[in-house]
């Protein structure tokens, strides 16, 4: 009976899921966007850029609910995790474009919010 029960919810995949992407409104996360809805879940993305937040609602249709978030901000994460209440799956792709130097030479002031984003 327990095979049964994991075959049906394999074929339900992500059907009536809720499914936060930060970082869903370009690239790999707004790919993820839409085959997440596209498999039935609710899509809540998150990203800095308001433009793109509503130019990803537009492509991804659907279930699809966006976010003006600065993921560097912690208060602010707090408050939209508040917001959204339970969700079955996080999928983070957010990122900036990483250029590193050589670790000798790095300013690590300047440097920190590259790797406190990731």
């Amino acid at each position: 009976m327990a095979l049964l029960d994991r075959n049906a919810e394999i074929e339900s995949g992500l059907r009536n899921k809720r499914v936060l992407v930060p970082g869903g409104s370009s690239g790999i996360g707004l790919a993820i966007a839409r085959q997440v809805v596209a498999q039935g879940a609710e899509v809540f993305i998150a990203s800095s850029n308001a433009q793109r937040v509503q130019q990803a609602i537009t492509c991804v249709g659907g279930s699809t609910v966006g976010h003006t978030l600065d993921l560097t901000d912690e208060e602010g994460v707090q408050t939209l995790f508040r917001k959204l209440g339970s969700f079955d799956h996080p999928v983070f792709t957010a990122g900036d474009t990483l250029q590193l130097n050589e670790l000798a030479s790095m300013d690590l002031k300047k440097d920190t919010p590259v790797f406190e984003l990731r």
